[in-house]
């Protein structure tokens, strides 16, 4: 990989972006202007989110400081929304979702041992969550025994090039 990427024990994704997504986002010109990009999100074992180039293997667009070791798998949204599901274990057990138009940090929920849980260890969120497109809500399994349910109150506006989230406190269940 161009830049000498080191990849985590994470599993990288890799998406084909419709014409007119590429443009809301903040890729860099000449990526955002090429038909039929693939680009690869490779988390990294720094802390960092890297995007490239299936092609030739450069950068597509700045990385994202995650500040945390992600877990071993994270999920894009099945509507097309530009949204980024990643989990963080030890110093960051925590769920976040990702704005991939801006790469900001929209929502992050967990960093503490959940008192509902069992288990004496507060653990992390390296499991990919899945999304119910039809009833946008996120299902999120805990290496803490737990699996939790919410609303993700999401919304895309492809004409405006906005996303948003505002989850509704998580159902836990054991």
């Amino acid at each position: 990989l161009e830049g000498g990427l080191s990849a985590s024990a994470a599993q990288p994704l890799a998406i084909s972006w419709d014409d007119d997504m590429r443009q809301m986002m903040n890729l860099y010109p000449e990526k955002s202007a090429k038909e039929g990009l693939v680009e690869v999100l490779i988390p990294g074992s720094g802390g960092t989110l890297s995007f490239v180039d299936l092609a030739d293997g450069s950068a597509t667009r700045d990385p994202i400081v995650l500040g945390f070791t992600p877990g071993s798998a994270m999920s894009l949204d099945p509507r097309g929304y530009p949204l980024l599901y990643i989990g963080g274990n030890a110093e960051n057990a925590c769920m976040n979702i990702y704005s991939l138009i801006s790469g900001e940090l929209l929502y992050k929920y967990g960093g503490e041992k959940d008192s509902f849980s069992l288990l004496d260890s507060q653990e992390g969120f390296s499991c990919a969550p899945l999304i119910a497109a039809d009833a946008d809500v996120l299902v999120w399994a805990g290496e803490n025994g737990l699996l939790y349910t919410m609303n993700l109150n999401s919304d895309f506006d492809r004409a405006a090039g906005t996303v948003s989230v505002s989850p509704d406190t998580p159902v836990k269940y054991r």
